[in-house]
Order: C-alpha cells, then structure tokens, then sequence
C-alpha cells in the first residue's frame, strides 16, 4: 500500500501502468457537473417539490465527493488477472461503505433539520446504487465479504481528511468531516467487512429504500442524482484511466449522451 496516496483506480500490466488517486477522481467528476446550474437536469430538478434548505449543486456536490470514500479501505486489496497479466486494486463492496460513511457518519453530524434529512437521504441513495450489479446479495455473500480490507492508520486517515477537505466550501462541512474523520478511525477491517456485507439487511438501507418507494419525490430526485453521479463518473474514469488498447463500454456512450443533453 502507498502510505503517501488513496488510489481510485490502480492496474498495471506488463507494458503499462494506470494510476488515479482519488482526489484525481473527485475532481474529474465535479468537473463534469461545472456548468450544473445551467444545465437542463437542474431545471428538471427545481421542478421538483422539495424545500431546498441546501442548495442543489452543494447537495450534488457532497454525493460525488463521498461516492468513493469507502474505497480508503482496499488499497492493499491487490488482485492478479492470469489471464491477461495484469495486477490491479479491487474494491468489490466500497460503495456500502461509502453509503455508511455518508449516510450513518456525515450525515448525521451535518443535518439540523428532518429537511436537510430528506435531501441529504437523496445524496445516500444515489452512493449506494452508484454500481448497480444485478444479483448483489449473492455477490456480498460470495464475494464482497472476501475482500481484503485494511485498519486505517494515522497516515491514511490525515490524507483521507486532506484529500476530501480540498472539495468542502464551509466551516460547517469541515466541521462534520472533523468529527467523521475521528469515528473512521474505529472502524476496524472486520468492521468494514461487516458493514459491507450486513447493509442490505441494516435498517438504514430498509429507510432510504422505503422512502424511494413510498415518495414520489423522492425517488425523481434520488434517479436524477444517480444519473447525474453515473455521468460524472463515468466521464472521470474514461479521461484518466483510458488505454489505447481498450474501447469503452456501450454503457459509457449511453452516458455521455445524457451529458451532452442534459449536464453540459
């Protein structure tokens, strides 16, 4: 593990080596998202009955910056493909993670209000769905549960807070990340495993999906941001982890559409 950067992204093959830290990452992605208030998607979304005590690019904002948090955890979860040479990080399960971090640490030490409750629940919703794998309860049960995540140390933890801090724009953001920062510190690896594993069973999931169920508004707002946060990080990843080798997926295209319609 580099004691000095939080990877993103890491493979290396035998002629080539890709590298994205994760404030490389977050930067990508909220530059996809730079022209949001004249964009057709933040029209959509003002549309939408909801009392906007934060406002919407703040709230868009915080869900990118937080989508990747929890990949903090794997960067010495190193896998070998055989098949194609390659050496890479595998962060299986990191969106749960992130989903904990935001939902069950910032959000609780951000919100005054049940509003900012709902909106922030929006944010929550939109970091665990960001990967959207058919068969995920199968996958935490053979697969993300195995993954080999680490206990954070001092190093870690200062250069998680220095990358995540350069993307905040007020003491009460900062603030929260404070007191977060110090709660991660006890989050052990088996906690983490637990925490990735046990989420579909947790209450906090059962909330937020019910509210997308039961709220029409809700779930506008919570498939407007999942969008959104699929093109922002659809369209970073694609601009630095890019091999000349290797074509994009459809899926990738499909996204690009949407922001060239709706986000750019």
């Amino acid at each position: 593990m580099s004691m000095n950067e939080i990877y993103s992204y890491y493979e290396e093959g035998s002629e080539y080596l890709l590298k994205e830290r994760l404030i490389e990452h977050i930067n990508e992605c909220l530059s996809a998202i730079s022209n949001i208030k004249n964009s057709k998607i933040y029209k959509y979304l003002m549309k939408i009955p909801c009392e906007w005590t934060l406002s919407l690019d703040d709230v868009i904002r915080l869900s990118i910056i937080f989508h990747d948090i929890g990949k903090v955890f794997y960067q010495n979860n190193y896998k070998y493909d055989k098949e194609h040479n390659v050496k890479y990080l595998s962060f299986k399960g990191h969106e749960f993670l992130s989903f904990y971090i935001f939902n069950e640490l910032f959000k609780f030490e951000f919100i005054d209000t049940k509003k900012e409750d709902f909106i922030l629940s929006v944010c929550s919703f939109s970091i665990l769905f960001h990967h959207h794998a058919m068969g995920v309860k199968k996958k935490i049960m053979n697969d993300y549960g195995k993954e080999k995540v680490v206990n954070l140390n001092d190093t870690q933890i200062n250069k998680l807070k220095e990358t995540i801090s350069k993307f905040l724009r007020n003491d009460r953001e900062i603030n929260a990340l404070d007191r977060i920062i110090n709660k991660m510190k006890n989050i052990s690896s088996e906690k983490a495993l637990e925490i990735i594993c046990n989420t579909l069973k947790d209450d906090a999931y059962k909330n937020i999906w019910n509210m997308y169920v039961s709220d029409s508004n809700f779930r506008k707002l919570s498939l407007a941001f999942l969008s959104t946060l699929l093109v922002a990080d659809y369209y970073a990843a694609n601009k630095i982890r890019k091999r000349i080798d290797k074509k994009p997926p459809d899926f990738y295209f499909v996204l690009m559409d949407f922001y060239e319609y709706y986000l750019k």
